[in-house]
């Protein structure tokens, strides 16, 4: 009896998508918790290696408080076809503002409180 040989050609890429989880961003593109970019992956021509973030540790990746944060996750396949997934600019601001008064003349000299998200102090 003979034997067998069939090679399995992939040509296909992974696939890979991002969602943003961690409440509302508000009109000034901030948001006030933290924020988990979860990364997945998928492959049509054959099974999906490994699904991670550029700190190929996990597929998803929590920010804490920053500006224009940076994520990226590559999909690799057993045939090493890759493809990666880039978010850009995600802001997290979780301090609660706060001001100090001052004024020589009066002698104001006081914490205040700034709310409403708007330009006036108070």
């Amino acid at each position: 009896m003979g034997t067998a040989s069939y090679v399995i050609v992939d040509t296909f890429k992974p696939t890979i998508s991002h969602v943003l989880l961690g409440g509302s961003v508000n009109s000034n593109n901030w948001y006030k918790n933290d924020v988990t970019i979860s990364f997945a992956c998928a492959d049509a021509g054959s099974v999906v290696q490994s699904c991670l973030t550029d700190d190929a540790t996990t597929s998803f990746k929590t920010l804490g408080e920053g500006a224009r944060y940076l994520a990226t996750a590559t999909a690799v396949d057993w045939v090493v076809n890759a493809s990666s997934d880039s978010t850009y600019g995600i802001n997290t601001d979780k301090t609660t503002p706060a001001c100090v008064a001052r004024d020589a003349l009066s002698g104001v000299d006081r914490l205040c409180s700034v709310g409403g998200g708007g330009r006036v102090v108070g």
